[in-house]
């Protein structure tokens, strides 16, 4: 019986420490947007694409977008047959502070992944390798 009692005293002692815990740190999160960081004459939401076109896109390393087209409002790779690697899109300006939400599908088995950070130098050959 004392066994039971002393293990249903450290369950609650546990449990009540655990709860305090949890409300100490959602105390301190600020999920509010900051917005003092964002210029004046600058829109909060900026569309990378909206389904008509890539203007705000470019290739890594390259002059112009060979092996991306727009299919169905949605962007949609189709690789030169032979070609080794693939051409990989990066966004024309430069970003900090965001917060990304984007919808993809991708083909079973095929690899792809999302990138930021990246630096274009010829001395890359792939936007990962930077």
């Amino acid at each position: 019986m004392k066994k039971t009692s002393l293990l249903l005293m450290a369950v609650a002692v546990f449990t009540l420490s655990c709860k305090n815990d949890k409300e100490s740190q959602e105390e301190s999160v600020n999920m509010e947007p900051q917005e003092e960081n964002i210029p004046e004459d600058q829109d909060s939401d900026i569309a990378l694409f909206d389904g008509q076109n890539m203007d705000n896109w470019k290739a890594y390393n390259a002059d112009e977008i060979t092996e991306w087209k727009i299919e169905d409002n949605a962007l949609a790779f189709s690789p030169t047959e032979g070609r080794e690697g693939s051409q990989n899109l990066i966004s024309k300006d430069e970003y900090t502070n965001f917060e990304l939400s984007l919808e993809y599908k991708i083909a079973e088995g095929g690899n792809s992944g999302i990138m930021w950070g990246v630096q274009e130098d010829e001395k890359f050959g792939e936007p990962y390798l930077t």
